[in-house]
C-alpha cells in the first residue's frame, strides 16, 4: 500500500461505528490537505494543484475506506461464527458452457 502521511492507517480490527469514525476522520484529513494546497497555490494553478492532491491522497483515501469497510465486515462476520449449515454444490456439468462442435 502507498504511505500516505496525510491520511490515517486502517486498524486491523474495526467494528462497524469505527469504520464510521475511521472514515470521517480520514475524509476530514483530507479535506484539510486539499484546503491548503488550494490556499498555497500560485493564481493559476490551483486546479492543478487539487487535482494533484485527490490523484494521489484521494485514490489513498479510497482504498482505505474499502480497506476500512471489508475489515469491519470481517469482524462482523468472525464474531457471529461460521454457518452450521451444509452447503451443496451444483450438478456435475451445470457449470460447463455447451459447446456445438461439427
Amino acid at each position: 500500500m502507498e504511505d500516505c502521511a496525510v491520511l490515517p492507517e486502517v486498524p486491523d480490527r474495526l467494528s462497524a461505528d469505527q469504520r464510521k469514525e475511521f472514515i470521517l476522520e480520514a475524509a476530514a484529513m483530507l479535506a484539510d490537505e486539499l484546503g491548503a494546497a488550494a490556499d498555497q497555490s500560485p493564481d493559476g494553478k490551483v486546479l492543478d494543484a487539487c487535482e494533484g492532491v485527490l490523484l494521489g491522497a484521494g485514490r489513498e483515501f479510497l482504498r482505505r475506506c474499502l480497506r476500512a469497510s471489508l475489515q469491519s465486515q470481517a469482524e462482523a462476520v468472525e464474531k457471529k461464527g461460521l454457518s452450521r449449515e451444509p452447503v451443496r454444490a451444483g450438478g456435475r456439468g451445470r457449470t460447463r458452457e455447451k459447446t456445438n462442435v461439427r
